[in-house]
């Protein structure tokens, strides 16, 4: 299973930052993809979610199924200033019924619609007013709105009414600026009213009712627009051709010049026979001139290995063709080119021998290439034709395309006999459903509808398998889709398409039509696919491509904490993030993070009929930078790592846990993510077979670690955040009595355990960070709030240390003068020495603190002297 999920990975990272722009406006550019909030059609699809939060309120309440409706302006469901319209208005308020109402609104030219089930239930219903644990208490569904109907109006019934429904106002909610830019993410709770239909009498709430409860209390209503991430981020345009046509240069010992590219199209005609190609055939024709003292072997035969090729816009090399020939060696097309224009090399006793160019001699070629219809750009790679292969290359621009313009969806093209009609393509992303089964890919499925016509006087045989491809942006072909069988051949996927549209080995007669449904697996960055259109056997040849309309960005939808995620058969809900700190500590044992601990608890339930396995690699964090976190595990010597259970509650382990259909799991995972991490993540989920992916916005609620007061320091040994608290702290020693403190990294505050350590004569600080286990100390030390700075700041310096901008400000003393530089350090000590040397820091000079002290420096300035001159150093 841990194979099968580290696609999830992959999938976050492309979209994380799509995420995190909702929570970190500080999140750097250079990890963002591509991303934009418009279809190419100026279209986009926003994402409407009702969660029911009345089961906490004075009036607990279901809602009932509800409409929605696109608009331009005006009131669609109801206006203040009129009585129902009788158009379904009674029948949504008082029976919870909205069919009527989005029938009525359609007749009316409106794009409308109803939504009746809520999120990971099995079924239409209404939406029950549970507790925040419980799941199915929100109603989500989408609309496609552009700007030309930019308003969106919604109603649902409060089912503790006898005729009171709950209404986005009386306008609706825009969608779209008045510049046409979509509205992000908007929580639109403040926006609704109740509202009476005024079909019965009032009563009170729950038998009919004029107290009207806060709709704040009720219900938490949100709309988003999906973000929209571009599938790839475009190919690289190719870098310009070195060389134009008629252009002499030198590549090696080989002097070249291009005099002429040709597009011939599908077909070669001459008197002997006729060549037809699927795609397209070039000609081009060059001379070149060996410069050098010996021959040179200049191959365009069956073994092609030292000519020159065509390049393509997608990088794509295109070799000289070679006519097929059945039972023989395919054989260079010679009735093609002219016999002193023919460079390809001969058959002759003992195999074939390339053509032999000899030195000073300037020798025209005619090459003929099969080239795909659709690439475009084309350039002719010249070689210096060495020994070893191809050395240096340069490349001439042969100023032409051999691109097929694509048709669109709709459009009847006629390939010579064939004619094709493509009626529609759709991206069913990972998981095809239908009745009979599920399949599911760690790609993407394309389905695709067409009919083929024979409009020749003979019958043609069809497979769709076998003669329709499709082509994408970077000419890659792509098949019919079988299903893997295992110790069997695979299989068409005949479950998920109508048995008349299977079009399989079928015998297309004249004048005869079929209808067709095919799918085809492509990867998830595929983008420009076409249908390539051929002529299915017949005397004619040539392809046609068909564009299939499919959108080259994919949408993206984001949850927030308590959001029901339906994924699969799975639903989740995070309940909770928490930022841990560096420390976890239970029952007295002790574990430390390598950044620090993020927790994350969720509530999980598994919707379908079969027992699943929950794992570590079900759920996993990313953070902005793209990095991925997996539960965390305690190392151990000599034995497994085990999971940190005495940091979870003994119910919330879901380590390898079976989740039964129907029976909710709450679970707590704890993850070590690097230091630097930004304080937004995304929370993976997935469908826990490793296809299907919902991502969660987490911004962890910050909690320190540490609970105790900050108050003094007495000497001796002390564990940081049960004795003493983190922060800066101000001491004092003397020249008969110096102060030596240490950090260490273990409550048992011992040699080993030492990170930092120092001994000081006069005042100094140190900073007692919340990663640090233990603090040793034998002087007493103050918080530094406790100690007020001097007033004035003193003119005279005793050996110590000072914080600049408290102790001390921008002055001369002797020995050293402080300078603007000065001024940037948060701390300067001063001791009298003899002259010495600077060092690099050690046991005795580690790092001042840094998070109290300004910005985090690791420097040391020394002004060496005579014995008794003031030496100014600083450790930050």
């Amino acid at each position: 299973m841990r194979g099968q999920r580290l696609w999830t990975i992959a999938i976050a990272v492309l979209i994380i930052m799509a995420a995190t722009k909702y929570v970190s406006a500080q999140v750097e550019t250079r990890a963002m993809p591509q991303l934009t909030g418009d279809n190419e059609d100026n279209t986009l699809t926003f994402r409407v979610r009702i969660q029911n939060k009345s089961g906490d309120s004075d009036l607990p309440t279901l809602f009932a199924p509800g409409v929605w409706v696109l608009h331009s302006g005006g009131s669609p469901l109801f206006a203040s200033s009129e009585a129902g319209r009788g158009d379904g208005l009674k029948a949504l308020a008082e029976e919870g019924d909205p069919a009527a109402l989005a029938d009525a609104l359609r007749a009316q030219g409106f794009l409308a619609g109803f939504f009746d089930t809520p999120v990971c239930a099995d079924g239409p219903g209404p939406l029950p007013s549970g507790s925040e644990e419980e799941f199915g208490n929100t109603y989500e569904f989408e609309v496609t709105a552009s700007p030309d109907s930019p308003y969106l109006s919604f109603a649902t019934m409060l089912v503790q009414s006898n005729d009171l429904f709950l209404v986005s106002g009386e306008n609706g909610i825009v969608l779209f600026d008045e510049d046409g830019s979509a509205i992000g993410v908007q929580n639109v709770t403040d926006k609704l009213l109740l509202w009476e239909a005024g079909t019965e009498a009032n009563g009170e709430s729950g038998d009919g009712g004029f107290g009207y409860p806060n709709v704040a209390d009720l219900v938490d209503v949100s709309i988003s627009s999906d973000l929209m991430v571009s599938r790839e981020k475009g190919r690289q345009l190719p870098p310009p051709a070195d060389h134009q046509i008629g252009q002499i240069f030198q590549v090696g010992d080989v002097q070249w010049q291009v005099h002429s590219a040709q597009i011939l199209g599908d077909k070669l005609i001459a008197k002997k026979e006729m060549l037809t190609t699927d795609e397209r055939f070039v000609l081009v024709r060059f001379s070149f001139l060996n410069l050098g003292s010996d021959p040179l072997e200049f191959d365009g035969g069956p073994r092609n290995r030292k000519g020159v090729s065509l390049r393509d816009d997608q990088g794509r090399e295109h070799t000289y063709y070679l006519e097929p020939r059945i039972g023989m060696p395919d054989n260079p097309p010679h009735d093609y080119v002219p016999e002193d224009e023919n460079c390809y090399g001969r058959w002759r006793i003992g195999g074939w021998r390339p053509f032999e160019l000899k030195p000073n001699s300037p020798t025209t070629c005619s090459i003929i290439y099969e080239v795909n219809a659709d690439a475009t750009t084309l350039v002719f790679v010249a070689s210096e034709l060495g020994k070893d292969q191809v050395g240096a290359i340069e490349t001439v621009d042969l100023k032409l395309s051999s691109a097929v313009s694509p048709h669109s969806i709709g459009e009847n093209v006629s390939v010579g006999i064939v004619r094709w009609n493509v009626f529609g393509a759709e991206d069913y992303g990972q998981v095809l459903r239908a009745e009979d089964g599920t399949l599911k890919t760690k790609n993407r499925f394309i389905q695709v509808r067409f009919y083929v016509q024979n409009k020749g006087s003979e019958s043609l045989r069809f497979d769709v398998v076998d003669d329709v491809k499709l082509r994408d942006s970077l000419g890659r072909d792509h098949g019919h889709y079988l299903v893997p069988r295992r110790m069997r051949p695979d299989r068409y996927p005949e479950e998920v398409i109508p048995d008349d549209e299977e079009c399989r080995n079928y015998e297309l007669k004249p004048n005869m039509s079929a209808t067709c449904t095919a799918i085809y697996e492509v990867d998830e960055k595929t983008t420009g696919l076409v249908l390539v259109a051929g002529h299915l056997g017949g005397t004619e040849s040539g392809i046609e491509l068909i564009d299939l309309g499919l959108p080259s960005r994919k949408a993206v939808s984001i949850y927030s904490v308590n959001d029901d995620v339906e994924v699969g058969d799975m639903c989740w809900r995070v309940l909770s993030a928490k930022n841990l700190g560096k420390v976890l500590k239970s029952n007295g044992d002790e574990e430390r993070a390598e950044g620090r601990f993020i927790g994350v608890r969720f509530r999980i339930l598994n919707l379908g009929s079969e027992t699943l396995e929950l794992d570590h690699a079900d759920a996993v964090l990313v953070d902005e930078r793209n990095r991925s976190y997996f539960h965390h595990h305690v190392v151990r010597d000599l034995w497994p790592d085990r999971h940190p259970v005495e940091s979870i509650p003994d119910n919330e382990e879901c380590y390898h846990i079976d989740l039964k259909p129907n029976i909710p799991t709450t679970c707590t995972m704890i993850y070590d993510v690097a230091d630097d991490s930004e304080n937004a993540f995304i929370f993976v989920s997935g469908d826990l077979e490793g296809y299907e992916t919902g991502l969660v916005v987490l911004s962890p609620e910050i909690v320190d670690p540490c609970t105790v007061e900050r108050r003094p320091i007495s000497v001796g040994k002390h564990e940081v955040c049960e004795a003493v608290s983190p922060g800066i702290y101000r001491g004092e020693g003397s020249e008969e009595s110096p102060c030596l403190w240490a950090r260490h990294d273990s409550s048992e505050a011992d040699f080993d355990s030492v990170i930092a350590t120092r001994t000081h004569e006069g005042q100094f600080y140190v900073e007692i960070l919340d990663s640090d286990a233990a603090f040793s100390t034998d002087c007493d030390l103050e918080p530094i709030e406790n100690v007020p700075p001097p007033d004035p700041l003193p003119t005279l310096f005793p050996p110590g240390m000072y914080l600049v901008d408290r102790d001390i400000g921008p002055r001369s003393v002797r020995g050293c003068t402080f300078s603007r530089l000065v001024l940037l350090l948060a701390a300067v000590e001063l001791r009298h020495r003899r002259r010495t040397l600077c060092s690099g820091l050690g046991p005795g000079g580690r790092k001042i603190p840094s998070r109290g002290l300004r910005k985090r420096f690791s420097c040391r300035v020394c002004l060496p002297g005579r014995e008794g001159s003031t030496r100014l150093s600083t450790d930050l």
